[in-house]
């Protein structure tokens, strides 16, 4: 089986899930402080003195990923739909979902309270948010 760059984040975007489960944050910024622990454990844990070449040997190899895996030549857009403040959407009224950039195919995943939120979803899922279509 060949890991892909999806395979990545899906795992990622596991550790954040366990992560909010222990530890009180809200969607926006859970990954920040997750990766901000990982570098309290490598310091205390691992004996990691140098963050900086640790964090720069870190990037290094996501973008050897990046450029490795084809799958992130053809990332799938989406955009970000505000759901109207309708009566229809009840609770959800405000919310933001995924769309095809056209708007005509709703993603899977959402709705979610904020943008940001659903902005990170789709960062997550390792597709590219673009501008709703002007026509949409």
């Amino acid at each position: 089986m060949t890991i892909t760059n999806s395979d990545r984040a899906a795992w990622a975007e596991a550790a954040i899930d366990a992560f909010r489960a222990v530890c009180p944050t809200d969607a926006e910024d859970a990954p920040g402080d997750l990766v901000t622990d990982i570098l309290h454990y490598v310091r205390r844990e691992c004996g990691v003195a140098d963050l900086q070449a640790w964090l720069a040997a870190r990037l290094a190899m996501h973008d050897m990923e990046v450029s490795e895996d084809p799958e992130d030549d053809d990332e799938e857009e989406v955009s970000i739909w505000q759901l109207a403040e309708d009566k229809d959407y009840g609770e959800q009224a405000g919310w933001f979902i995924l769309t095809s950039p056209d708007g005509e195919i709703e993603q899977d995943g959402g709705p979610w309270q904020t943008e940001a939120e659903a902005e990170q979803y789709a960062i997550r899922k390792g597709w590219r948010v673009v501008p709703l279509d002007a026509g949409a």
